[in-house]
C-alpha cells in the first residue's frame, strides 16, 4: 500500500505544480503590485514608463515569460544607461545598461523611428524576445514586433539585440556620444551574452518613446 500512496502524492504535487505554472503564465499585475515592484527595484526609470510597460504586459496574452520585462527608454539620451531588465517575481532590477539606437533616428536622442526596411531607424513599442542565434556580432537575439503597422516589420528588418564595440562607455568617453546602429538596440559586449540568455525565448521587451506619434496610435495602453 505504500507505493500507491507515494504515486498518489506525486500526482497531487505534479497537479499543483502545473496549476502554479499555469497561474504564472496568466500572471496579471495589479496597480498595487506595479507600484511595489517599482519601489522595491529602486530603479531610476520613471514610474510612468515602468507602469506603461507592465500595463502592456498585462494585455499581451501570448507572452510566455511573464516574470520579467525589458524596458528601453528611448526618451533618454544615449550616454545614459537606458536599458532595464526587471525580475518582476523577485521585484529586482537585474540589468541596467547602455543601449544604442539607429543612426538615422538621431545623434544622442531618438528623434524619429520607423517600421520601414532599410530605414536604419529604431523601432519602438512592445516586442517579443524570441530565439537566439550566432551571427557576426556573436550571440544575438531576434525580436518580433507585437504592434501592427508600428513595429511588425522588426524581424524582416533583422532588428536584433546584439553586442557592439560602439555601445560602450569607452566609445562615449572618446567620442562624446554612444555609437549608433542600423536600428538594432546594441549593447555592451561585456554584458551581452548574459543579458540575452536571461531574456530570450518568450519575454516582453518594451521600447519607449514620448512621441505622440507612437503613444496616440498604439493600441496597447
Amino acid at each position: 500500500m505504500i507505493k500507491p500512496f507515494i504515486v498518489l502524492v506525486s500526482v497531487l504535487i505534479l497537479c499543483v505544480s502545473c496549476k502554479n505554472a499555469l497561474h504564472t503564465h496568466k500572471r496579471h499585475y495589479s496597480k498595487k503590485e506595479i507600484l511595489e515592484i517599482y519601489d522595491d527595484s529602486k530603479t531610476e526609470l520613471e514610474y510612468e514608463v515602468f507602469a506603461r510597460a507592465i500595463r502592456g504586459l498585462n494585455k499581451i496574452k501570448h507572452i510566455k515569460r511573464r516574470d520579467l520585462i525589458t524596458v528601453i527608454d528611448y526618451s533618454k539620451p544615449s550616454h545614459l544607461k537606458r536599458l532595464y531588465v526587471f525580475d518582476l517575481h523577485h521585484k529586482k532590477l537585474i540589468f541596467n545598461e547602455l543601449v544604442s539606437h539607429g543612426v538615422n533616428s538621431g545623434k544622442t536622442l531618438v528623434e524619429s523611428f520607423s517600421n520601414t526596411p532599410d530605414s536604419r531607424q529604431s523601432s519602438v513599442g512592445f516586442m517579443l524576445a524570441s530565439e537566439t542565434y550566432q551571427g557576426k556580432h556573436g550571440l544575438s537575439l531576434r525580436l518580433d514586433g507585437l504592434e501592427k503597422k508600428i513595429n511588425d516589420n522588426v524581424r524582416y528588418r533583422e532588428i536584433t539585440i546584439h553586442s557592439a564595440d560602439y555601445a560602450t562607455q569607452e566609445f562615449i568617453d572618446e567620442n562624446g556620444y554612444l555609437g549608433r546602429s542600423h536600428g538594432c538596440p546594441a549593447i555592451p559586449p561585456k554584458y551581452s551574452d548574459s543579458l540575452i540568455k536571461y531574456i530570450a525565448n518568450g519575454s516582453c521587451v518594451y521600447l519607449h518613446t514620448n512621441s505622440p506619434l507612437y503613444l496616440d496610435h498604439s493600441k496597447i495602453k
